[in-house]
């Protein structure tokens, strides 16, 4: 009583009917409402007919027109991208140009929900599976470019992750050469390194060349960033790692883990995978500056910049082992 009808929001209609029709039903579906009635029915697509009464469309007749229309337009584009890719290779060009696939970086598929609102049929995870699967198919076609409109329409955009981060910008030393520095961890490790613009390739790592890592597995781990951006042997990189508990302030009564009070404190060493982890979250994050937005966030979803929080986990009481356990034995 006393509420303007002109401000009156959903929740105020709610409390009304709550105390104006009181219910004791366990089930909140079954207690009355007052909604519109939008809301509460799902939305259906009444048939488009012509003035004879005929429909619209071919597929009206099948259980699902709206389903069945798309897929058939999907196999339409790909017999005439097909057909486009026989004219071009009796011309002569065998190799497709690299534009004229299309770019899909900055979204991402409608879910199911959202595809079966845009059919407004009845509409199950099978299908939606089956028609993601046939637009992937239209998608690698080397000439997809050509239905990118129709692509797009289930296709929603999505503002990429790196856009949205502040990269720093070059730093320039006396000599004018562009450089940047950059951080990064994995497990008890953590790298500094310097990357430096105009280079040739030369690699630091504490002191000493790649040959640094005894296992090839690790070598390939470091240079990763440099291959993917295609940096590799156009800058020069310096790269320092330390333990964790280096950069902690310890006192004599409490030493570090793994150490040994006295004139000679022997840290605990740190293995190369956990160094090679490091060195390459590191060099991603600076090589950042050097390339261009497009190429940031394709290192984004390759998973170059982001952190491998694993560590190793602690062994149990009572197990041989973090997970294994004691063999059991009869007697």
């Amino acid at each position: 009583m006393g509420t303007d009808a002109n401000h009156m929001t959903q929740q105020d209609i709610n409390r009304a009917i709550e105390y104006l029709m009181p219910s004791g039903l366990f089930s909140k579906r079954a207690r009355p409402l007052m909604r519109p009635p939008q809301e509460i029915y799902p939305k259906k697509k009444e048939a488009q007919f012509d003035a004879e009464g005929r429909p619209f469309s071919s597929f009206f007749y099948t259980s699902q027109p709206n389903f069945y229309e798309t897929s058939y337009k999907i196999s339409e584009y790909l017999l005439k991208l097909n057909a486009f890719e026989d004219r071009l290779i009796r011309k002569g060009i065998v190799t497709p140009p690299e534009d004229t696939r299309i770019e899909l970086l900055s979204s991402e598929w409608l879910s199911f929900k959202e595809m079966k609102a845009k059919f407004l049929e009845a509409f199950n995870e099978k299908k939606y599976e089956s028609l993601v699967d046939a637009l992937e198919r239209l998608v690698s076609h080397p000439y997809s470019k050509m239905a990118k409109d129709f692509i797009m329409e289930y296709r929603k955009e999505v503002k990429a992750v790196s856009s949205q981060i502040q990269i720093p910008p070059l730093m320039y030393d006396e000599n004018d050469r562009p450089y940047m520095t950059a951080k990064g961890m994995r497990k008890y490790c953590i790298a500094n390194v310097v990357v430096r613009g105009n280079g040739t390739g030369k690699v630091d790592i504490n002191g000493q060349n790649l040959l640094y890592f005894e296992f090839m597995q690790d070598r390939e781990q470091v240079m990763s960033p440099l291959t993917f951006t295609g940096l590799l042997f156009k800058v020069d990189i310096e790269c320092k790692t330390m333990h964790e508990e280096m950069t902690k302030e310890w006192s004599r009564d409490s030493p570090p883990i793994g150490s040994k009070v006295g004139p000679g404190n022997t840290w605990r060493e740190l293995g190369t995978t956990a160094q090679a982890g490091a060195i390459r979250l590191a060099l991603s994050l600076a090589l950042r500056s050097f390339v261009d937005e497009k190429m940031v966030e394709k290192m984004r979803l390759a998973g170059l910049l982001t952190q491998d929080v694993r560590r190793r986990e602690r062994k149990k009481w009572g197990q041989e082992g973090a997970r294994r356990k004691y063999t059991w034995k009869k007697r």
